[in-house]
């Protein structure tokens, strides 16, 4: 709509029409529309004057029903101070909405204007995600990029990506041949893990989203990735969980390999994994990152790698530091429910405290010292367990707890293959029921 003429424009009409101008000489004199002056000198004739505009008649025309149906919102919102927008609608029109029904954001505006409107939430605190990198090899951001097509776009690959987030260069790709991230599995994650070490020895921490293998969502326990870093002397940083900005130099980097290395133009797995290699080396030694020098040139000791590493199960045998991932477990103040048949599960073992508790919350802490879980409540300890499964053997060879994303049917098909093995368990195998392979192994 546009605008209304000025009051000292519209004199300037009326003067000018006072002293025997037309309309049109007025027009091109103040650079208006000769409709817009014909308009305005009728007005002022029949009122004798220059009139100021009427604004009396602009804007929508109120109807008297939605005033009656805004004064019972505000009722409502007075008996109710806890009902919002859509629950009051839903009580004044209870078949759905109908021809003269407000909208919901309506209501919220009538709610504003009459101070009916609730506070605004306060946000829970969120975790402080760890201080950035100010070094290099001290923290290395790590993330997985999954179902990403090859020329084919039935054959789809998943990659691991590691870099140096105080320089941003990209260190190490890993990329496996098939679709699904969840699919690869500790075990491979671990063993890339100890190549990218072997290149640039070990760094201070790892940044890392809330996604396996590396953290378990569905548990407050340190998934065994964790438990074998932590021995390493390598702290796990986890961002917040749906917040990607907790690791940007991830983010970015997922974003610029896949656009370098350009995984649509090749035909298998390993062409492109020698491509991110190709990639990466230009990342770090040809890019022009700031216009003027490489990321090498600019980090010179990023070649000098981080802490010592070696390749080969000597090195893990003898510097490989027990004592440090246990106190990784005792560092956890866990909550437990017990259970129906009084027990509460750690990892892959069921810990009895009692029938009498059964459906109330114990709290559980790890002694590193004695090498327990100790059960308390209230204050009191109620139980002492021997962590049975922890050995350095079963963290290096991540065998503390469940596989994150195994499924039941995975479980009865390894417990198949094992009793296959040996003669007179077969016919006991094939009655394990579906079911049962998320029961034996408990909470991870």
């Amino acid at each position: 709509m546009p605008a209304a003429t000025p009051e000292s424009t519209r004199l300037s009409i009326w003067q000018a029409a006072q002293q025997g101008q037309d309309a049109a000489a007025i027009a091109q004199t103040l650079d208006l529309p000769v409709r817009t002056v014909r308009h305005l000198l009728q007005q002022f004739r029949l009122a004798g004057q220059a009139c100021p505009p009427r604004f009396e008649h602009s804007g929508p025309v109120r109807d008297p029903a939605f005033d009656a149906l805004r004064l019972q919102v505000l009722k409502l919102r007075q008996q109710h101070r806890l009902w919002g927008a859509e629950r009051i609608l839903a009580q004044l029109f209870p078949t759905g909405p109908i021809p003269g029904c407000p909208d919901a954001s309506t209501v919220r505006r009538w709610l504003k204007q009459a101070g009916l409107a609730p506070a605004p939430r306060p946000r829970p605190p969120l975790s402080t995600p760890a201080p950035r990198a100010l070094a290099v090899h001290e923290i290395w951001p790590m993330d997985a990029c999954d179902y990403k097509p090859l020329r084919d776009p039935r054959h789809r690959v998943c990659w691991l990506r590691l870099l140096d987030e105080a320089s941003g260069a990209a260190l190490f790709t890993r990329v496996y041949d098939q679709p699904r991230w969840a699919a690869v599995g500790g075990a491979a994650v671990q063993a890339a893990l100890r190549q990218a070490f072997d290149c640039w020895g070990r760094p201070l921490g790892l940044r890392v989203d809330n996604g396996n293998p590396w953290v378990c969502p569905d548990s407050d326990l340190p998934t065994d990735l964790e438990l074998w870093l932590a021995g390493r002397g390598v702290v796990l940083h986890k961002g917040r969980p749906h917040v990607p900005q907790d690791n940007p130099r991830a983010e970015r980097g997922q974003r610029t390999g896949q656009c370098w290395a350009e995984p649509w133009q090749h035909d298998s797995a390993e062409q492109l994994q020698r491509r991110f290699d190709e990639e990466d080396r230009i990342h770090r030694e040809v890019y022009l990152f700031d216009g003027k020098q490489t990321r090498l040139q600019a980090y010179p000791e990023l070649h000098l790698g981080g802490r010592a590493y070696a390749a080969g199960p000597y090195w893990e045998a003898v510097c490989w530091d027990y004592q440090q991932a246990l106190q990784r477990l005792g560092q956890l103040e866990l909550t437990r429910k017990v259970d129906k048949s009084g027990c509460v599960s750690l990892y892959d073992h069921r810990v009895a405290v009692g029938m009498p508790l059964c459906g109330q919350e114990v709290a559980v802490h790890f002694d590193t010292a004695s090498q327990e879980w100790v059960v308390c409540q209230a204050g009191v300890q109620l139980r002492r367990c021997l962590a049975a499964n922890l050995s350095a053997e079963n963290i290096c060879t991540l065998r503390v707890g469940r596989r994150p994303g195994r499924s039941a049917e995975q479980t009865r098909r390894r417990r198949a293959a094992r009793a296959e093995a040996v003669p007179g368990r077969a016919e006991a195998a094939v009655l394990v029921p579906a079911s049962a392979g998320r029961g034996g192994e408990g909470r991870s």
